[in-house]
């Protein structure tokens, strides 16, 4: 059941994939240093909490990124490398964003511990 990645509408669902997502990951740490190097609030403590909560939003941001690696294991199965840990190792990666964006929240928000 997996589909061939050379039909055009495959072929243009993991051109996004493989195009967009990681220019948009480059965005996202272009922005993140931008804003943490900027000093928006005059308190020390306001200062702070901009920081910590500018190291949340990066994680929660970046866990999406184990999707992508997903895609990557997914596509080489497509294109021919199966190995039978490759197809397991696709469902794990994608499980990993549902599974930590509730534990980072509960770990690193005081009110949440």
């Amino acid at each position: 059941g997996l589909p061939n990645i050379f039909q055009p509408g495959e072929a243009i669902v993991f051109g996004y994939f493989f195009l967009v997502v990681p220019v948009a990951f480059g965005y996202l740490a272009v922005t993140r240093v931008r804003v943490s190097s900027k000093d928006i609030s005059r308190k020390e403590r306001v200062r702070e909490r901009e920081r910590f909560l500018i190291k949340i939003l990066t994680i929660h941001a970046l866990l999406p990124l184990t999707m992508f690696f997903a895609l990557c294991c997914s596509a080489s199965v497509m294109l021919g490398f199966y190995h039978p840990e490759l197809e397991s190792l696709t469902f794990m990666m994608g499980m990993i964003p549902p599974v930590l964006n509730p534990v980072i929240t509960v770990w690193f928000m005081k009110p949440y511990r």
